[in-house]
């Protein structure tokens, strides 16, 4: 071997000298490599070292992201496009950019989950730190629909409960159900709708946002609801020119069940007239003659045509002439 100063760097191809101890030579074939150590006043002998080169190849990485779905949130896949199955690799993700993100605790797996949009990263190296690579995407995640329902009853100003569903998205489309789970109809699309039974509510609500189509469904529970209102008549004149003024009736039968009662007392709480026909008529008699001018008390029972709770409504009807 040629003598060339204190340190001789050589493969079995070139022989190259360096008066230096440090020297970080740029490999580009793999190979046995060795170093010789000479003192060049020829006092001390040769050293020489030899060592089995084996060249890393760069490693090629890319995110690959699962398909868009209602789930709310996205797998990240870390791929190696030029894989070495010698290699075992380790992977780190970043929230951003490795030089500028933060790095994510726990995130060390291939695979990564994420709920929210933004700018994600990896490295991949190996265990031997030989190499390492990274790989920087923007990423969309489709934001799952919540639905939130609430019922409020408002029993001074109405006879129904309203129910409100509130949607965390726009262009929402909305289909409600009863407690039987049929289509309430007139309802469809309407943030807000009236019901006047008991049971479990639901509504399906969809929408199609970055390109996919979602749906999910939410139901409420009612346990109290509003008395249905009866109206009818504070007074009568059985003479009146006009024949919906001659007698003492209910305006909306069709809001209640068949089984139906009405009782009308004079002023000393004797019964003069009673039916079980949500259709009645009183004409101001009692035994085929005329009462005598006044106020009468009445007591109605009914319920609604889906429930079973029995309301009663109190009330009083005047007779002029």
């Amino acid at each position: 071997m040629r003598q060339c100063g204190h340190y001789i760097y050589s493969n079995f191809r070139t022989i190259r000298c360096y008066r230096t101890r440090q020297y970080y030579p740029r490999l580009d074939a793999p190979g046995v490599y060795t170093v010789t150590a000479s003192d060049p006043n020829a006092t001390l002998c040769d050293s020489i070292r030899t060592v089995l080169v084996n060249l890393a190849e760069n490693i090629l990485v890319q995110i690959d992201t699962a398909a868009q779905d209602c789930s709310g949130s996205r797998i990240l896949t870390a791929t190696v496009t030029n894989p070495d199955p010698t290699v075992t690799y380790t992977y780190q993700w970043y929230d951003g950019s490795p030089v500028t993100g933060a790095r994510i605790p726990g995130a060390v797996a291939r695979q990564h989950s994420i709920t929210q949009g933004g700018t994600y990263s990896v490295q991949v190296g190996t265990n031997e730190n030989v190499c390492v690579s990274e790989a920087i995407s923007n990423i969309e995640v489709r934001p799952p629909l919540l639905i939130q329902l609430e019922a409020f009853s408002d029993c001074d100003n109405q006879a129904s409960t309203i129910i409100t569903a509130t949607v965390n998205q726009p262009n929402i489309e909305l289909i409600w159900f009863d407690p039987a789970g049929i289509e309430i109809p007139g309802t469809r699309d309407q943030t807000s709708i009236n019901v006047n039974q008991r049971g479990n509510f639901s509504v399906l609500v969809s929408n199609v946002v970055m390109g996919v189509n979602c749906s999910a469904i939410e139901s409420i529970s009612l346990f109290d609801i509003c008395p249905p209102q009866i109206f009818a008549h504070t007074a009568i004149r059985p003479d009146s020119n006009i024949p919906e003024n001659r007698t003492f009736y209910i305006h909306n039968p069709n809001d209640i069940a068949d089984d139906f009662q009405v009782f009308i007392f004079n002023r000393w709480g004797e019964m003069i007239f009673e039916s079980s026909d949500k259709g009645f008529n009183w004409n101001g008699t009692y035994k085929g003659k005329d009462v005598p001018l006044g106020t009468y008390p009445y007591l109605m029972r009914f319920r609604f045509p889906d429930d079973a709770e029995i309301f009663e409504k109190r009330g009083g009807v005047a007779v002029v002439r």
